[in-house]
């Protein structure tokens, strides 16, 4: 193995954009653009010699380079200082709206920008927009530059204008655009249209923005990148009759007494990204509190939903207040809107000053939301709080650093809500099961991308919001905050903010902010730790170790590390095939030998550890406390070891580490590393076991061996041997207890446990567990609710039973059950209730039931296109085969109808696929997407065709000696 230096270290790329590239886009756009105006004049003769097809392929061509990624950005030759956006909405059903206007939007834009180089051409981007060509000027001070041309390149949204004369660097241009658009009602993005049903049966319609990560350009011409950054001044101009709403707080709202029209000013926003900008029309209700400093505070919400933020607003405040403390930095706004829609693609979005969410991720009613339901409104809510810090004060250069303000956000969350709830949640551990679990899967991929990555595609932008970004990201944020500790890596993180404040920075400057505040904490190679040097690791390269403790001799462990991949065959994208570390990292280790305290060392990149101590009579486990983003595993000896301290003191370890080690042993099996017995044999003393974090695991890694088992003689054995080690403990849960308590803080761990603990022994068929639950549905379903009545207020079932009960309803009583479920579905308001009630419809195997659900989400109306992916993955669950075949067979509407909308499309892909498992369900896969050109791009596809595989080997693999064992270990 090749030795590599410090100097090599420094030659690692962490923007792909550097300086010399920037500069060269701009250089080959600028002369491109040029080209393009003395060309126009050549057209008509251009026109008879060529044709238009060959003219559009001529100027595709001159507006292309050899990297596709350079195309997409704008060039660095002028950079926003300002923007004032003037835009009038056009809502339907509001007078002096016509129905040609109807959902449609003018608007006009003058913006200020810095010229940094000469030059005579100005390039925005823009999109599904009409510019009134004959109304748009550019001044240099007083004195107007005539625009000789405009040049559009549609498949690069690139706006370009011409001028007159070139522009000096270290000038200021004043640019005015006035154009027209529509408001999008087959998108969730730029600006679009959200219905809902007001009290009176009346449907509604709101206008509201998504922006992120380039959809500004469908409102208003600008330089959509978030590393332009630029002050906004905003007027909305709105039906009377309506409320207007933007980042700044509101200066004035201003009737027009002629006309039914409002003009509502807003103040000028901080320095911001595109993206961030957000403005919101429609008939909305608000709530109002103040933090302590004296910002406001308004949870806006529809008609009807208004009773259901007192607890966003609580929540929102108590955060804002946490960070404003935590990271020394005052929020610089004067007050934060927080706004439930109906329709929303994603949980929600931190645009500065008017944060949007969906229902389910904002609103709370407290007979209504589970805890998981309450724990994710509140983490939603400290997500987007923390964005803006994270994301929208120090903003990210390019979208290859997603993760940057992605994974800090979701870092914080649980940082921030441990504090706010007094640590009574205990979302620290939480973080393990929820995050960290959920990253160590995805990066086990082959199809996985390393947190730093290189777009070459529009497409991978949106690929990258995906469990790398979010979890992998704040699972590594954990991990470098464990190794340097707490107070020091805040410490870092308050000099980052104050340094980078209303500018960009990127994954190295983070790292250099972290070494300028520095650890005592020493490194792999001795002396004070290099946090770059050791950071770059776990984020220039893809995946992760599996580290492997073996007995060395009497006398010490060794310890040594590969790459833990779910599928060693599979091929790695090519791009990220060789990384610069070889797939070698420096781990840190927090080891735990007997019932000794947790100590920490470091597994060097291309050396073994060895750790001394008496190795036949210690025991040693690696990760414990779980702060590591990697695996363990041992010689069997050292799992039997492991094994016996479990059954006779498993209080030894900490929650944490049982869930490390539980979670880690079912992995290993997973790949070949250990006998799947000796995993089985760890569980055996979970009878006594009364943690959450723990159980997570184990049920975790039986639900896995369970999805792959499909004969019903399979089943039945894997379902009695869960039984067998649930019913222990399933006796001392408690329906009761739950619906008593679920609400309360103190209460969140353990209402999880037992509300994990009854599903499973419910799932895994036990009776009198099921019988509980149908008894509900007879008694306080079927009877109560009238025609047209809404479950979540005529159904009296505590929250946390609801969806079981709707489900088993469905299962059970079968026809009379899932009409009453799908009635009540189609009146339902309240979104988490809806979801409940769209899960309960596919307790069903019957096909025919399945096919009637996805014919109307294909169906105007019938569905919210974010809710689509979710009747996808309800159907799935029992009806594998129909499902894909509907993929395949409606694939041309599907993908027309959910192309703009690209993180959607990937949810319904991954749900239709999520289950298959056979040798014919993944060549009809491969046969589909080599006969669809679009669908063979589509990053979703692969990574089910990967899962499937992975499937298919573990079936042939391990099958056959599961079932013995489970044979073996069943009996009741």
């Amino acid at each position: 193995m090749t030795a590599r230096n410090d100097e090599s270290l420094a030659e690692i790329s962490y923007d792909a954009d550097s300086e010399e590239q920037k500069n060269r886009s701009a250089d080959h756009l600028i002369f491109s653009a040029v080209v393009v105006a003395l060309f126009i004049t050549a057209l008509p003769v251009l026109y008879i010699l060529l044709g238009w097809e060959n003219i559009n392929l001529f100027l595709s061509k001159l507006f292309s380079t050899d990297d596709y990624i350079y195309v997409a950005r704008l060039p660095r030759n002028m950079a926003p200082l300002s923007y004032d956006l003037t835009v009038k909405i056009y809502l339907p059903s509001y007078p002096d709206v016509s129905e040609r206007e109807a959902l449609t939007f003018d608007g006009q834009v003058e913006m200020v920008v810095d010229v940094l180089a000469p030059t005579n051409e100005i390039v925005l981007h823009m999109k599904e927009i009409e510019l009134l060509r004959g109304q748009c000027s550019v001044y240099w001070n007083s004195t107007e530059i005539p625009i000789e041309d405009f040049v559009y390149i549609e498949e690069r949204d690139f706006l370009g204008l011409i001028l007159s004369k070139t522009v000096s660097a270290q000038q200021h241009l004043k640019i005015k655009l006035l154009y027209t658009g529509v408001i999008g009602s087959e998108r969730l993005n730029g600006l679009y249209k959200t219905t809902y049903t007001d009290k009176s049966g009346k449907i509604k319609t709101a206008a509201v923005t998504h922006f992120e990560p380039n959809y500004a350009r469908l409102m208003v011409p600008c330089f959509d990148e978030p590393e332009f950054k630029a002050t906004w001044t905003v007027t909305v101009v709105h039906p009377k009759g309506t409320t207007a709403l933007a980042n700044g707080r509101e200066i004035s709202n201003t009737e027009d007494p002629v006309t039914p029209w409002i003009v509502s000013k807003f103040e000028r926003t901080p320095k911001m990204s595109t993206y961030l900008l957000a403005i919101a029309v429609g008939e909305f209700e608000f709530i109002q509190q103040y933090t302590n400093r004296g910002v406001r505070f308004r949870i806006w919400s529809r008609e009807g939903a208004q009773n259901m933020t007192s607890y966003a607003c609580s929540a929102g405040i108590r955060c804002l207040e946490f960070f404003e403390h935590r990271l020394g930095i005052q929020y610089p706004l004067l007050k934060q809107d927080m706004l439930a829609l109906p329709d929303f693609t994603a949980g929600a979005m931190e645009n500065w000053g008017l944060i949007t969410y969906r229902e389910n991720s904002i609103l709370y009613d407290v007979n209504i939301y589970g805890p998981l339901n309450k724990y994710s409104v509140s983490s939603t809510i400290a997500h987007e709080l923390a964005h803006q810090w994270f994301g929208n004060l120090v903003s990210i250069k390019w979208w290859d650093d997603l993760w940057l303000k992605e994974g800090f956000a979701t870092y914080m969350e649980h940082i921030s809500l441990d504090a706010i709830t007094h640590g009574f949640m205990k979302l620290k551990d939480f973080f393990i099961i929820n995050k960290l679990e959920r990253a160590l899967d995805a990066d086990a991929l082959a199809t996985s991308h390393p947190l730093i990555v290189k777009l070459e595609r529009e497409v991978e932008v949106h690929e990258a919001y995906d469990a790398i970004t979010y979890d992998k990201g704040a699972s590594v944020l954990a991990m470098i905050s464990a190794v340097m500790d707490e107070t020091e890596f805040n410490e870092a993180i308050k000099y980052y903010l104050q340094k980078y404040a209303y500018d960009n920075a990127d994954s190295k400057d983070f790292w250099e902010s972290l070494d300028h505040v520095g650890t005592i904490t020493n490194g792999p190679k001795g002396g004070p730790l290099k946090i770059e040097e050791f950071a770059i690791q776990w984020t220039v390269q893809m995946g992760y170790p599996l580290v492997t403790v073996k007995t060395f001799d009497s006398k010490c462990f060794e310890v040594t590390q590969s790459r833990f991949k779910i599928d060693p065959t599979a091929e790695d994208i090519e791009k990220y095939r060789n990384p610069f570390f070889n797939f070698k990292w420096d781990v840190p280790i927090w080891y735990q030998l007997d019932n000794s305290p947790t100590m920490f060392t470091w597994l060097k990149r291309d050396e073994p550890l060895y750790i001394p101590a008496n190795t036949s009579a210690t025991t040693i486990v690696v990760n414990a406390e779980r702060y590591g983003f990697y695996r363990q595993n041992y010689d069997e000896n050292g799992w039997r070891k492991i094994i016996k301290r479990l059954n006779h003191n498993y209080e030894i370890f900490s929650a944490r580490t049982r869930n490390a080690i539980i979670s880690d042993a079912f992995a290993a099996a997973t790949i070949g590393r250990l006998d799947y017995t000796v995993a089985l044999d760890l569980i055996g003393y979970l009878e006594r076991e009364r943690e959450l974090l723990p159980w997570v695991a184990a049920i975790k890694g039986l639900n896995s061996i369970g999805s792959s088992m499909h004969s019903n003689e399979e089943r039945e054995v894997f379902l009695r041997f869960k039984r067998k080690l649930l019913k222990p403990v399933f006796r001392q849960s408690s329906f009761g207890q739950v619906a008593n308590d679920y609400w309360k803080d103190q209460f969140f761990m353990d209402s999880n446990l037992q509300m994990l603990i009854i599903g499973e022994y419910c799932a895994a068929g036990a009776p009198a567990c099921i019988a509980k639950y149908v008894k509900m549905f007879e008694e306080e379903v079927i009877p109560r609710c009238a025609k047209g009545q809404q479950a979540s207020s005529c159904i009296k079932i505590p929250a946390p039973h609801r969806g079981r009960a709707y489900c088993y309803g469905v299962e059970k009583l079968g026809n009379i059950a899932h009409q009453k479920v799908m009635e009540l579905y189609k009146v339902e308001t309240v979104d988490v209730e809806k979801m409940r009630l769209l899960d309960a419809l596919g307790c069903t195997k019957d096909v025919a039931i399945a096919k009637r659900i996805l014919n109307s989400t294909m169906m105007h109306g019938e569905f919210r296109k974010q809710d689509i992916p979710s009747a996808f993955y309800t159907v799935a669950r029992g009806t594998t085969e129909f499902v894909m075949d509907f993929l395949f067979e409606r694939w041309d509407e599907i993908y027309k109808s959910l192309r703009n909308d690209p993180i959607i499309l990937q949810q319904v892909i991954h749900a239709s696929l999520s289950m298959g498992h056979t040798e014919v369900h993944y060549k009809k896969v491969i046969n589909f997407i080599h006969t669809h050109p679009e669908a063979l791009e589509l990053i979703s596809f692969h990574k089910s065709l990967e899962m499937m595989r992975v499937r298919i080997n573990w079936i042939k693999k391990h099958n056959k000696t599961l079932v013995d064992y489970f044979k073996s270990h069943s009996h009741e």
